[in-house]
């Protein structure tokens, strides 16, 4: 009798016997199971699309940013390198704005299509055949706008000082597709230095 319950014990202890094709069967239900349902992959594409449409805005404005940045930062380094390259020549170096398609001082306060940067001897605003064009600045990219108030071209002297006309303008707006909230204002000042203000003072 206790042999009979012993193994009675050791029966009720061991997994019931399957055939192959059942298990297989259930493997594949369970593989099966653990995948998503339409309802399932709707909500998570939904999610993700609400997470792109506001993402996109910020990484717009992220881009657009660093252009300004940019745009800015190169007006302010030409300013700088004529002032430099006058007082190492000892005599006038001019900036003016570039004509959009060659390399000629546009005569006009839209410095977007870029600028001139070269040796000025009579300070006349434009560049003369024996004067020499130091650098040249192209368009500017994306839809970037560099505006002055009064000034197509700008002079300085073997002093490093700017010349201007009396009670000339020297603001310089920047703009670009988000209008006047994100538009700065550069300002030179008597002594050469570019200050930037926002926001400018009009947008085209």
């Amino acid at each position: 009798m206790m042999a009979t319950m012993k193994i009675g014990h050791m029966v009720g202890e061991v997994c019931p016997f399957k055939f192959p094709y059942e298990r297989k069967r259930e493997m594949s239900t369970e593989k099966r199971c653990k995948g998503f349902t339409v309802v399932e992959l709707l909500a998570t594409v939904g999610i993700a699309a609400i997470m792109v449409s506001l993402a996109v805005p910020s990484f717009q404005n992220l881009i657009m940013n660093g252009r300004r940045t940019s745009h800015i930062n190169s007006f302010v380094a030409a300013m700088a390198y004529a002032k430099s390259e006058a007082i190492k020549g000892g005599g006038p170096v001019s900036v003016c704005s570039k004509s959009a398609t060659e390399e000629t001082c546009s005569g006009d306060t839209v410095w977007d299509s870029g600028w001139l940067i070269y040796v000025d001897y009579n300070i006349n605003g434009i560049v003369d055949p024996e004067e020499e064009i130091l650098k040249v600045r192209g368009v500017l990219e994306g839809n970037g706008t560099l505006r002055a108030t009064s000034l197509g071209s700008i002079s300085f002297l073997g002093s490093g000082f700017p010349q201007f006309a009396p009670n000339t303008d020297t603001s310089i707006n920047y703009c670009d597709t988000r209008g006047i909230s994100e538009s700065r204002v550069l300002r030179l000042s008597l002594t050469g230095r570019v200050t930037t203000d926002h926001p400018a003072t009009t947008c085209p």
